[in-house]
């Protein structure tokens, strides 16, 4: 393995766009906890997953927006994960227009939103293929300003990808998106149509874990097939940044608050043991796809 120099580029940390059906309550705390969080210094948002739930965190964004940016962070509006119908469709137009409207970035996490985002800071998501350098190229030529490469790539490409020189942000603690899908699978797990599910998933808020030989294999989040083990490369920052990745992103999870997490962060780039990170890593967290092997595993 080999590496190179440590940038002299800060390192920054983000806050993913959230993933699950949440409550006021918890989509409230949530963005409290970012304003509040001196590690954060970028936030995602919008609905991304599924359009059917824009409406409650679309009633919270003005304030969030408000909160947050006085808090001195950057607001990044994301677009869904999957344009497969006019909501879909409608709510990537909706959030664009907002990056237009509060003069910010767009994260593009379906390329049929890249055409209508012209003139725009535009960062290509972790939910686009982005394997190489020629697509790195292409979408260089588009506009784009940073790339979120997508949760299984590998370090080897990884370093690949950052030798180009377009800026990488690369998910350092969250679920992996394993499949997506136009249908929604807790609809489907529950027998009843997308069209009419009545919101069904917000009975299911950290997700439906599926099983398999005792053992939770699937976390199901509306259109998402997730992992069951959350991602976390933590310990992995370090070697990243000898690769020449210096932003990385937190993605919410309903096991661990923002503080949690930016505890955790802190205390590996402190060299400061942490007894959650060691007691609980087997158990919870993965990091095999880094590695080059099974995604589930966790390599120390």
């Amino acid at each position: 393995m080999t590496t190179g120099t440590k940038p002299t580029t800060p390192t920054t940390f983000s806050l993913g766009a959230l993933l699950y059906p949440w409550n006021a309550t918890q989509i409230k705390q949530l963005y409290q906890d970012a304003a509040n969080c001196s590690l954060i210094s970028r936030v995602y948002l919008g609905e991304i997953v599924c359009a059917k739930r824009n409406p409650l965190l679309a009633k919270y964004l003005p304030k969030i927006i408000d909160e947050v940016q006085a808090a001195g962070k950057q607001i990044i509006f994301s677009t869904p994960i999957l344009h497969n119908d006019e909501e879909s469709h409608q709510l990537m137009l909706n959030n664009i227009e907002l990056a237009r409207q509060y003069q910010c970035p767009i994260e593009i996490n379906d390329l049929a939103g890249l055409k209508h985002a012209t003139g725009l800071e535009i960062i290509i998501g972790p939910y686009i293929n982005t394997y190489n350098q020629a697509s790195l190229a292409v979408f260089a030529r588009n506009g784009a300003q940073r790339i979120c490469p997508p949760f299984e790539v590998n370090r080897s490409v990884i370093a690949d990808l950052a030798a180009f020189g377009l800026p990488l942000e690369v998910n350092i603690f969250g679920r992996v998106a394993l499949s997506i899908s136009s249908r929604c699978f807790i609809a489907h797990n529950l027998s009843i149509e997308r069209e009419d599910c009545k919101l069904a998933c917000f009975k299911h808020s950290a997700g439906f874990n599926t099983v398999s030989e005792q053992q939770e294999l699937f976390n199901l989040n509306g259109m998402q097939v997730q992992s069951a083990k959350i991602y976390n490369l933590i310990k992995e920052i370090s070697d990243l940044q000898t690769i020449g990745v210096q932003n990385f992103r937190i993605n919410p999870t309903p096991e661990f608050s923002l503080n949690q997490i930016s505890s955790l962060i802190s205390a590996q780039l402190s060299s400061i043991s942490d007894n959650l990170l060691t007691e609980q890593q087997n158990k919870l967290f993965a990091n095999g796809f880094y590695h080059n092997q099974e995604g589930y595993k966790f390599i120390e």
